[in-house]
């Protein structure tokens, strides 16, 4: 529920609460153990700061940090969170 609340957030413009929120729900995600919650908010938040424009930077090394994740271990998770984002966006109306 709390991914729910970021997104909407971040579809809203509300950049700033939406990477606030990210970090919340990946607290959440780290103390109930969950990878593949933990990496759809890295990159939601990282989404955010992009769009927000304001620190690229920061958003581009939390990408590069996925990236270097080992995920050959959870690899069909990885492909599930990375395609839920890419059709969250498509929905609604942020294919950039």
């Amino acid at each position: 529920m709390q991914k729910i609340k970021a997104l909407i957030l971040l579809f809203h413009g509300l950049y700033k609460n939406a990477i606030m929120q990210y970090n919340f729900t990946e607290e959440l995600a780290d103390i109930y153990e969950d990878d593949k919650l933990k990496l759809k908010c890295l990159i939601g938040k990282a989404i955010a700061i992009y769009i927000q424009g304001e620190e690229r930077g920061t958003a581009i090394g939390i990408m590069d940090d996925i990236s270097s994740m080992d995920l050959e271990e959870n690899f069909l998770d990885a492909i599930i969170v990375f395609s839920e984002l890419g059709d969250y966006f498509l929905a609604l109306g942020h294919s950039q």
